[in-house]
């Protein structure tokens, strides 16, 4: 199910940063709409068996209690016979079903808790194992050939990057443009 959101998730960032070309374009359209359906119908399909997983784990949490005391009761009758079965055991018995209830019943969410802790621990793994990149101000030999370029076209590319330049680095921007050949 996990993966299943993920592709779900991917497509639609994937859609939102090219959101004006898609909105333009309606072949585009037609395609991210039918791509974005099928991830949820996949993730859907995998969060409806888990909600199925958890209605069965509701169910034995009513039912374990009364089954598994109807199941020793009657094992106890079946091997040792009625008169083994007296009120004190029975009543000990009863008590001791009720302690090992709770543990039995948080059994499947444990299990399922411990799923998604591994997943996310893989994930963060992954995550911090990349090496590390640089964003393009932080190159100091960095030459942007704007020439090419239509001239508002270029002014705005530089405006942009300088802008994040200096914010990201607290000040100027080092290297754009004063390399030769650049702007």
């Amino acid at each position: 199910m996990m993966s299943a959101k993920d592709a779900r998730v991917g497509l639609m960032s994937e859609l939102l940063r090219g959101i004006a070309t898609v909105k333009t374009s309606p072949p585009w359209e037609q395609f991210y709409v039918t791509k974005v359906s099928a991830a949820r119908r996949r993730e859907l399909r995998g969060l409806a068996v888990r909600k199925y997983l958890d209605a069965l784990c509701v169910y034995f949490w009513a039912a374990t209690s009364l089954l598994f005391s109807a199941l020793t009761f009657g094992l106890v009758v079946v091997l040792e016979g009625a008169e083994a079965l007296t009120p004190p055991v029975a009543f000990t018995a009863l008590s001791l079903f009720q302690l090992l209830t709770a543990p039995l019943n948080a059994f499947p969410w444990v299990v399922n808790g411990v799923v998604e802790a591994v997943v996310s621990v893989r994930r963060l793994q992954d995550y911090l194992s990349r090496s590390e990149t640089k964003a393009l101000w932080a190159y100091e030999d960095l030459e942007l050939h704007l020439g090419d370029l239509h001239p508002a076209t270029a002014a705005t590319l530089l405006a942009a990057s300088s802008t994040t330049a200096a914010t990201a680095a607290g000040g100027g921007c080092s290297g754009i443009g004063s390399a030769s050949g650049g702007v």
